[in-house]
């Protein structure tokens, strides 16, 4: 074997800156990439944005036409390929494109409801309301809608977004329901009036077919979904005809984002929802796939004061389904009579309310068009009951933030772990109460941020199998003061073993974050593989053991990387021969990149050890025709690690070798990789990166080359080299 020992020297002197039918709609999703610029593009126009790609481009547009240049949001775009085979490669090369943040195939969900019967009449209730099948909507009388209707009655002041495949509001419960648009209703045609970027959405804009008229299209029985979902939410009461709605009086902002089954557009929705000033959306659909683009959209309208209500799904369960699944989503399960589980529902821990959601009966109309009533069964049905609920609580307590009145809605829910044995704690904290969340004085918390933190082990603060951890998590009040506050961890992953599972917070008063007295304990078995995001869920009892909160989230323990830092210098130093960020878990982009103290927050985004030999390349920074292929492997054992020096104040060390390659590609190159940095004053400003680079092939190697790609964050990434 030969060996070659390479020394690169790294002086720091410079400022620098952070910078048709369903099938048809599937096939737009095929060929849609949504992707997110790390600097606004100054047009869009594909020969500047996408230079030699022009003839393979449909078209590109912004998520937000009119989004604020200085938002992170108007960085969005939607990229749409000529075909699908064009829309992969395409996505390849944006991935690795130093100008993107990251780019992904348009999410494609699916509406979470199905006819489960017809009704044809319904006897007459002789009591309020009078509407004639009322006494079929056993859902409302299992909320106790009747005494929240003694305490808050629907108002058009409160409007919830009907996130689905169109609302058709020619049906009689529906017609006056219509939320409007004041700026559109009394400005010009073919005019932006309100400078939203949607010209005419008068009544709410569908993103299927790019305007201002959310109907459902075409007009078929097999569209009617959204309709169906909008009359549990807001059906006329006390009008003589059919049903009532939980929250009749308020109206339905209809956000057209999908047809038949599929929903390709539901995340433009919530964006045009939320920016338009409704807090209340529900979303009666999601799928199986996590995507970054949808936390960034749920995360932005949580931030902006919208409660996203969602359904569980109907698959029978434990799995995660999306945006349900995502932390601070209002994700609802469904249950029949007795407030048993329903059969089709989704559970687990990060269900936060169950609502009715067998035999749902609600709007719709005919195969000639006439309205009509039906009975229908999904968690699809069970979130507008929730929606409606939400609505209602925000008439009572208009001051609440959107946080404040999810929270008050979970903490009311009744709990229903006692009918429910096989499922306990995976139907949220239990089945809503209208009348308790407008009426009682409610105690809850909901959660803060995981803190994480190693016990026992090499003192990397990075948790592989076999060490221990101290998970301290903590919380926010947006309710009353609470007394005897109990956390109790727990995770469907086996291989978490979990010693200390109680913390106890006490008293916890309004505000926060407040964290509790002692960490949780945890450690991952021996034979557990690395690198894994961690599923934990933690619920919150009050002091009678009443639930009063539950959160789920993903803790990644370990990851690919050590940072090297002494003050001045911080460095992501990986396992796999990459330099600052690089590390993808469930989406989440990790490594802490490189950090000048006396600059702006990072400088680099990623860098990658390259080596050259006899006209062939390793490396894990550029693609290889349209793939995506990473040749550097952690040697095995070999996992990047903060040492003990007697060289310099601060090492690391880690060990590739190329075996991701293509067979006939391998160089047989292994590396020893070291990073060296100093604490005193003379020499903080620079780190020493040093490599050893092994040919263990039986051949010499004639031209050998080394060298770095590196994707520096200075000044506008369109610049950068």
């Amino acid at each position: 074997m030969v060996r070659y020992n390479l020394l690169w020297l790294g002086f720091v002197i410079f400022a620098v800156v952070l910078t048709a039918a369903g099938d048809e709609l599937q096939d737009i999703a095929a060929r849609e990439i949504i992707m997110k610029w790390r600097q606004n593009p100054v047009s869009l126009d594909t020969d500047d944005l996408l230079p030699g790609q022009e003839r393979k481009i449909e078209s590109v547009r912004k998520i937000l036409p009119a989004e604020d240049r200085r938002s992170p949001l108007s960085k969005l775009m939607v990229v749409r390929a000529k075909d699908r085979l064009t829309a992969q490669a395409l996505l390849a090369q944006l991935r690795v494109d130093s100008r993107v943040e990251y780019a992904e195939m348009r999410p494609l969900r699916y509406v979470d409801g199905s006819r489960s019967g017809r009704n044809e009449g319904g006897g007459a209730l002789d009591v309020v309301p009078d509407d004639p099948f009322y006494s079929q909507q056993w859902g409302l009388q299992a909320v106790d809608a009747e005494a929240a209707w003694m305490e808050v009655v629907g108002d058009p002041s409160v409007a919830i977004a009907i996130n689905d495949v169109g609302v058709w509001f020619g049906h009689p419960e529906l017609e006056h329901a219509r939320w409007q648009n004041d700026a559109e209703v009394n400005g010009a045609e073919g005019v932006d009036d309100d400078g939203n970027g949607y010209i005419d959405d008068l009544y709410g804009y569908d993103f299927v077919g790019m305007d201002g008229d959310p109907t459902p299209e075409p007009f078929t029985v097999e569209q009617t979904h959204g309709t169906h979902v909008a009359g549990i939410a807001v059906a006329a009461r006390n009008n003589g005809r059919g049903i009532a709605g939980i929250a009749s009086g308020c109206r339905i902002m209809a956000v057209r984002t999908g047809q038949g089954n599929s929903i390709t557009h539901g995340y433009e929705g919530i964006l045009y929802a939320c920016r338009s000033g409704v807090k209340i959306i529900n979303c009666s659909w999601g799928g199986g796939s996590d995507s970054q683009y949808e936390q960034e959209v749920i995360q932005y309208a949580l931030d902006h004061g919208c409660v996203i209500v969602a359904s569980a799904g109907n698959g029978n369960t434990i799995e995660r389904h999306y945006p349900s699944s995502l932390e601070g989503v209002l994700s609802v399960a469904a249950t029949g009579l007795g407030d048993r589980a329903a059969s089709f529902t989704h559970y687990g821990p990060s269900i936060k309310v169950s609502a009715p959601g067998i035999n749902i009966l609600s709007t719709l109309w005919e195969e000639n068009g006439n309205p009509s009533y039906a009975a229908w069964q999904g968690t699809s049905m069970s979130a507008p009951l929730v929606a409606g609920i939400c609505a209602l609580t925000e008439l009572k307590f208009p001051t609440l933030s959107g946080r404040e009145l999810a929270a008050r809605v979970i903490a009311s829910s009744e709990p229903i772990d006692a009918v429910n044995p096989d499922y306990a704690g995976w139907l949220g904290i239990g089945r809503v109460n209208a009348w308790r969340a407008v009426a009682d004085e409610l105690e809850g918390v909901r959660f803060a941020e995981v803190r994480v933190s190693e016990t026992t082990g090499n003192g990397d603060q990075r948790i592989i199998p076999g060490e221990t951890a101290a998970i301290a998590v903590s919380v926010y009040n947006d309710l009353v003061p609470v007394g005897g506050v109990v956390g109790t961890i727990s995770s469907t992953l086996d291989s978490l073993l979990i010693s200390s599972p109680v913390s106890v917070y006490g008293t916890v008063p309004e505000g926060g974050p407040f964290s509790g007295g002692s960490p949780f304990q945890l450690m991952i078995a021996e034979n557990s593989s690395r690198r894994r995001a961690i599923p934990i869920t933690i619920d919150w009892t009050g002091s009678e053991g009443r639930s009063i909160g539950r959160a789920t989230q993903q803790v990644v323990l370990d990851t690919s990387w050590v940072t090297v830092d002494n003050g001045s210098i911080r460095l992501g130093f990986g396992e796999d021969g990459s330099l600052g960020y690089h590390d993808y878990i469930g989406n989440v982009t990790l490594g802490p990149g490189l950090r000048i103290a006396e600059g702006p927050t990072q400088t680099l985004y990623h860098g990658s050890f390259i080596l050259g030999v006899d006209g062939k390349v390793a490396d894990n920074a550029s693609t290889h025709g349209n793939d995506i292929r990473y040749d550097w492997r952690i040697v095995d054992g070999e996992y990047a690690q903060l040492i003990s020096s007697e060289r310099a104040d601060i090492e690391a060390k880690a060990a590739f070798e190329d075996r991701g390659s293509e067979p006939l590609d391998q160089l047989f190159a292994r590396i020893d990789a070291r990073a060296l940095a100093w604490n005193d004053e003379a020499a903080k400003q620079f780190l020493i990166l040093e490599y050893t680079v092994t040919n263990r092939s039986v051949n010499p190697w004639l031209n050998a080359y080394w060298g770095f790609f590196m994707d520096w964050d200075i000044v506008a990434s369109e610049i950068n080299s």
